[in-house]
């Protein structure tokens, strides 16, 4: 049986904390544990949480001095981890809507190849009523939402053009998988940090429906003044080029997510400012030695980054119209490079699901196997491990080699 928790990071929030507690308790699915970090309040939160929750079953609370919002939500991560299988984050001033938890554990029941799931958003102001169609919030919402609406969008594009999920309280993920990823040390976009990473290497997914209401009100962190935020968000993608580095982009899957999330950047509406970034990266170049850029020509090794045998963006040449300047239908060619690399790779899965099922027919029928299996000496070999056809099979093989029993069966 699965366990849930909640961290609630709280800070000077005494006019919402009740609120946002309550519409955990009122969950269809309660959790095993709320897990409030006090982050150092200076108002009522503290009274108005010991007052209204201490004798409730599962809650518990934690108070230290003001470290941020990053670090209360690992400290309520660490402990929740201790004995649970999936952690909803809940801001102090946000609410959740009553079958948040249950839709999204049962999401990633089922969904084993995901490890966070966001939804969609309903957007309330301070009083808890909709947000005016004419705040700008709302304008901005409403466009980092849009691309939501484009056929097959890819998540890690889409977070290239904005954080859309927006806030912590639109995680919920497996507890393994947020300790093994915690929140970065950033004021205004830890959030985004964490997401963009998911989705860049296949982790996060999009289950719709509104299933938490995001509070904008007067003490929101983000500051009227971009200069720090828009210093901050430089620096995380700076980071997040570090943090992905050769390793995740030697998978095509992963460079395939990370191109488009790159390439989405320049039109970004999350205050990540494209042309100022490459400014950046052009004076990391400009220092770096002789030797640093030869040895990361050297990492494009040919059975690794497959591109180096075919001229960048060849379809833009092929699909050239002769009479529209090139530039104007770059998401057409874009689009047919990508079914291309579909296509090899559904060929690629097609071969490895064929050769799978071989070799568990062969075991099936084997009458040396089903002798071991009498005796206890074939274990292991039937492992349904991995998520590709090739993974499975890759460990199928390598179960059939480590054991004894089958030692020397052609396979």
């Amino acid at each position: 049986m699965s366990r849930t928790a909640v961290v609630i990071p709280c800070y000077n929030h005494e006019k919402y904390i009740a609120a946002a507690v309550q519409s955990v308790l009122d969950q269809t699915a309660r959790p095993e544990r709320i897990i409030v970090i006090d982050d150092g309040s200076t108002d009522g939160s503290l009274k108005v949480l010991e007052k209204n929750f201490l004798e409730e079953k599962g809650f518990e609370l934690y108070a230290q001095e003001n470290l941020g919002a990053h670090n209360a939500i690992n400290r309520g991560i660490t402990l929740a981890a201790e004995d649970c299988d999936y952690v909803a984050i809940l801001n102090s001033d946000d609410v959740f809507e009553k079958k948040r938890l249950e839709k999204c554990e049962k999401y990633l029941e089922k969904h084993r190849e995901h490890d966070v799931v966001v939804t969609w958003l309903k957007i309330i102001d301070g009083k808890g009523k909709p947000l005016s169609e004419d705040h700008p919030r709302t304008k901005w919402f409403r466009a980092a939402w849009s691309p939501g609406s484009i056929p097959d969008m890819d998540i890690a594009e889409w977070m290239g053009t904005a954080n859309f999920p927006a806030t912590t309280s639109n995680i919920f993920a497996r507890a393994n998988y947020l300790r093994a990823n915690p929140f970065l040390g950033y004021r205004y976009c830890h959030d985004y940090a964490f997401l963009s990473v998911a989705a860049i290497t296949g982790r996060l997914a999009l289950l719709p429906g509104e299933l938490v209401q995001y509070r904008v009100h007067g003490k929101n962190t983000m500051d009227t003044n971009p200069e720090p935020l828009v210093r901050e968000v430089l620096r995380m993608q700076l980071q997040l080029y570090r943090d992905i580095g050769y390793e995740a982009l030697a998978k095509a899957a992963v460079r395939e997510r990370f191109e488009g999330y790159s390439r989405a950047t320049w039109d970004n509406i999350s205050s990540f400012h494209a042309g100022m970034f490459q400014s950046m990266l052009a004076r990391i170049a400009a220092s770096s030695r002789e030797d640093v850029v030869q040895e990361a020509l050297v990492v494009l090794k040919e059975n690794e980054f497959t591109e180096v045998h075919d001229y960048p963006n060849k379809a833009i040449v092929n699909n050239y119209d002769g009479e529209n300047p090139i530039g104007q239908g770059l998401g057409l060619a874009e689009k047919y490079e990508k079914l291309r690399r579909e296509y090899r790779a559904l060929k690629a899965e097609h071969k490895d699901l064929r050769d799978l099922a071989k070799v568990r027919q062969k075991l099936l029928h084997s009458k040396r196997v089903a002798m071991g299996r009498l005796l206890g000496k074939a274990k292991g070999h039937d492992t349904d491990a991995g998520q590709s056809a090739g993974e499975k099979l890759k460990n199928v093989r390598e179960a059939i080699a480590k054991s004894l029993w089958l030692k020397g069966w052609k396979f």
